[in-house]
């Protein structure tokens, strides 16, 4: 599905609403992976979104494939993470380090390499969802092009095996994509039926935003939530993600409250989401949104 694609729901029935159900309320939630080590990396650095988002542009991926890279390489992380704190308690241990340093040490390792896992799971993602890479050619160029440490010979596919072997050889679809379509199918079109491709399009754009701009958007709510616990869970949900997303485009869309507040019990209902906590989010997402859209429009 790309930007602007005429919306089909020819794939979307009853089974697959249940099963969409059953998988939000038994999901892993990432956050169980973080520690007081790592809160600013539960969210993507943008460089790494950024990347995605450029080559999945250049090589005319869908947005699927899109915003599964981006939820894959979460994962990816995640899968990692233990393996990251080991090495940080043998750094300690051994003296080469102080403390958090350690932490810190080993997160530049991770990220250090960034372009070349992207790579891989942008090839990975593609090929899941495609049956095989049509991208694969410019891939492999793209990774010739790469520095790699001195002496190494590892090509894209010994890359892409090791880390499928990292993510337990599972592929993430994007949730909080996902979520949108349900959303749409179910919540918006009853209510605006005319106006389904307007959030459609302008959902994409704006998740694309929320994805740069995560940890921004994000840290702007841990205030207002007691918990610390209770903030990584909501900076991980990407149902909620997907929920807010869509409200704040019927913002954008000036849609009367009274429709809005009748979709927003909508979704709330389907997802089993506190209304509070989508509009709180998507008030952080309206407010980075325009900026955005302000200053493309000014350049």
């Amino acid at each position: 599905m790309m930007d602007g694609d005429k919306y089909q729901f020819s794939t979307i029935d009853v089974d697959y609403i249940k099963c969409w159900v059953n998988r939000i309320f038994v999901a892993e939630n990432d956050y169980q992976y973080f520690t007081e080590y790592s809160p600013e990396l539960i969210a993507l650095p943008p460089d790494i979104v950024a990347l995605i988002v450029n080559l999945c542009t250049k090589l005319h991926l869908s947005t699927d494939i899109e915003f599964s890279c981006f939820d894959t390489f979460d994962l990816y992380f995640c899968c990692n993470f233990d393996l990251m704190q080991r090495r940080m308690t043998m750094m300690v241990n051994r003296g080469q380090v102080k403390g958090e340093l350690g932490w810190i040490v080993v997160k530049e390792e991770f990220l250090a390499s960034f372009e070349r896992s992207v790579l891989s799971i942008v090839s990975l993602v593609t090929k899941f969802f495609s049956g095989k890479s049509h991208a694969t050619s410019m891939l492999e160029k793209l990774w010739q092009k790469l520095e790699h440490p001195e002496g190494s010979s590892v090509t894209l596919a010994d890359k892409e095996l090791e880390v499928l072997k990292v993510l337990h050889y599972k592929i993430r679809k994007s949730q909080a994509l996902e979520s949108i379509e349900i959303f749409l199918m179910m919540c918006i079109q009853p209510y605006l039926p005319s106006r389904v491709q307007d959030v459609l399009f302008l959902s994409i754009k704006i998740l694309r935003i929320v994805y740069l701009n995560r940890t921004s958007i994000y840290s702007v709510l841990k205030p207002l939530l007691k918990a610390s616990k209770n903030f990584q869970v909501i900076q991980t949900d990407k149902v909620l993600m997907g929920a807010s997303v869509v409200v704040t485009s019927l913002r954008f869309l000036n849609v009367p409250g009274y429709i809005e507040e009748k979709i927003q019990k909508s979704i709330s209902n389907l997802s089993k989401l506190m209304v509070n906590d989508i509009k709180v989010l998507s008030k952080e997402m309206y407010r980075f949104a325009k900026s955005v859209f302000n200053e493309n429009s000014n350049n």
